[in-house]
């Protein structure tokens, strides 16, 4: 198939949508935000708690946080 001539696929925004349509998207993460309809309330909290989720669960960001604790306090000690 040729990409430049291949079907045309109209694009909507989250936003734009009137009624609780499904979109397939190709990513489970994103799939699950645009299929499920969510307070402001639920956005915040996911937004605001997911650094902290990360940083609990990802050695390499405790690694990255304890090195940068370091650096800050040899840089900026009294």
């Amino acid at each position: 198939m040729d990409l430049e001539n291949g079907p045309i696929k109209t694009v909507q925004s989250v936003f734009e949508r009137t009624n609780k349509q499904s979109y397939v998207t190709h990513s489970s993460h994103f799939s699950w935000v645009i299929e499920h309809t969510c307070s402001w309330q639920t956005l915040f909290w996911n937004a605001l708690s997911r650094p902290f989720v990360l940083f609990m669960y990802e050695p390499i960001m405790q690694l990255l946080g304890i090195y940068m604790a370091l650096l800050y306090g040899i840089f900026y000690r009294a």
